[in-house]
């Protein structure tokens, strides 16, 4: 399916036919996917198309749905760890300036003179505070599901390397292929 045909001779002539056949249909910006599975054309906007699909979801359908089930769930949590935790973040670091600016009439002197670079600092580290606390979040996700993942790549026959080797470039796996990269109990007990 995502086989490279580059060395295909044919190949460079079927591209140019398809320029040819799509050039005065697109507008200037458009980006559109256009393939050919089972005999049925399909084109899609380019934003819609998730990256090249795995090889995996053909070889091992089972292994690429608890994959894609636990990269979903880290990217759910990443929306609400972020952006859910970055305003309140924001607000309680902003707040603490201001209490301690407060408490003393020499630090509100002070304060003043550099309120803005103050409420910037302080929205920098709160961003960032939040963006760890995320972080947690992701791994605490993927921690859950990793003895499930263990077992099924186990059972797939592919060691670890290989399913990552695999799973590379396919968008919606992105979250959980990056974990799998970075978790050592993983790399241990899979023997990569």
């Amino acid at each position: 399916m995502c086989d490279n045909k580059a060395s295909d001779p044919g190949f460079e002539q079927r591209r140019q036919q398809v320029r040819d056949a799509v050039e005065p249909i697109l507008e200037e910006g458009d980006t559109m996917l256009v393939g050919m599975d089972e005999g049925d054309v399909y084109a899609d906007e380019a934003d819609e198309w998730e990256g090249r699909p795995s090889p995996l979801r053909e070889s091992n359908p089972d292994l690429y749905g608890r994959l894609a089930r636990v990269s979903t769930q880290i990217d759910e949590v990443f929306g609400c760890g972020a952006l859910g935790i970055a305003p309140a973040v924001l607000f309680v670091s902003l707040l603490v300036v201001d209490v301690i600016c407060a408490g003393s009439e020499e630090l509100a002197t002070y304060s003043k003179s550099i309120g803005a670079i103050a409420y910037i600092g302080t929205f920098f580290i709160g961003f960032w505070i939040s963006m760890a606390i995320s972080q947690w979040f992701e791994r605490r996700t993927f921690r859950r599901s990793r003895d499930e993942l263990i077992r099924a790549i186990r059972s797939s026959g592919l060691s670890l390397n290989e399913v990552i080797a695999q799973t590379e470039g396919d968008n919606r796996l992105d979250e959980v292929t990056k974990e799998l990269k970075r978790d050592r109990l993983v790399a241990v007990e899979l023997g990569a």
